[in-house]
């Protein structure tokens, strides 16, 4: 019981969060397959893992149309003839920047 009590949270975050398989957790936790493929179906791993990726996918796909919209905006704007204005100009720096900060799933 004791293993599980300080094994059980890491290896759950390995499996849904970092998408690793149950082999390679066994291996880094030194535990039986067995174990964790218990843990994984008791705990509804799966399912967990499933949503984790599409609430990444989606914030993904937020970003990218929340990026193609900035520079259609900015299109549209140098068309006309004159500079994108400022306030766009800087909140594409800002998105730029958030984009930047955002680390890459390694699991989607």
């Amino acid at each position: 019981m004791a293993r599980r009590k300080e094994c059980y949270e890491p290896a759950r975050a390995m499996y849904v969060v970092q998408g690793l398989p149950l082999s390679e957790i066994a291996k880094r936790l030194g535990l039986t397959a067995r174990t964790l493929r218990y843990w994984r179906k008791d705990g509804e791993w799966v399912e967990q893992r499933r949503l984790h990726v599409s609430k990444v996918a989606k914030l993904y796909e937020d970003a990218f149309d929340t990026g193609t919209e900035l520079l259609k905006r900015m299109r549209i704007e140098s068309e006309s003839g004159r500079l994108p204005r400022p306030q766009l100009i800087s909140e594409a720096r800002r998105f730029l920047e958030t984009v930047k900060s955002m680390t890459p799933p390694s699991n989607v």
